[in-house]
């Protein structure tokens, strides 16, 4: 039996989060996707801040990165301006693969060595992979907790 690595563990516990938002989109309208009490926590926005954020901290070239990759801009754009749900899971179709390969990608050593491209999530790159996740399920308690404001059952947890 070939021995597990350190992308291949983390790889699994994105793909757990993955299936968790996957699963809170699918429970609201386009409606309750776009509306909250508080602007910032509509789902739209959290739901597109979290996907293109991992993909972010997964770049090759950081310095090359464009947010809004689907239109809008997750921060400041009306929430009428910014992708469906379908078309928000279209773009986790396409980040999630991209994550999942740039962590099994990575050697145990290349995970433990130093980066500089995210000094603000630590040394490493394991840091730097950790913090995106917690990150991603910081945001995806906040959609949770939209859909219990609105009356739903929170994404079932993977």
């Amino acid at each position: 039996m070939s021995e597990t690595t350190i992308g291949e563990i983390v790889a699994r516990q994105y793909d757990r989060m993955w299936t968790s938002l996957r699963d809170a989109i699918a429970k609201l309208s386009d409606q309750q996707w776009r509306e909250s009490e508080c602007d910032w926590l509509a789902p739209v926005r959290l739901a597109y801040h979290l996907i293109e954020a991992a993909d972010f901290y997964g770049a090759d070239n950081v310095k090359g990165f464009q947010k809004g990759s689907l239109g809008g801009n997750w921060e400041y754009s009306p929430t009428a301006d910014l992708p469906s749900p379908q078309q928000m899971l279209g773009l986790l179709d396409r980040v999630q693969p991209k994550m999942r390969a740039w962590l099994k990608g990575c050697s145990d050593q290349a995970f433990l060595a130093e980066q500089t491209d995210f000094p603000w999530t630590g040394e490493t790159r394991l840091d730097q992979a950790i913090y995106a996740l917690r990150h991603c399920q910081h945001h995806l308690g906040q959609i949770n907790a939209e859909l219990r404001h609105k009356g739903l059952p929170r994404g079932e947890w993977a």
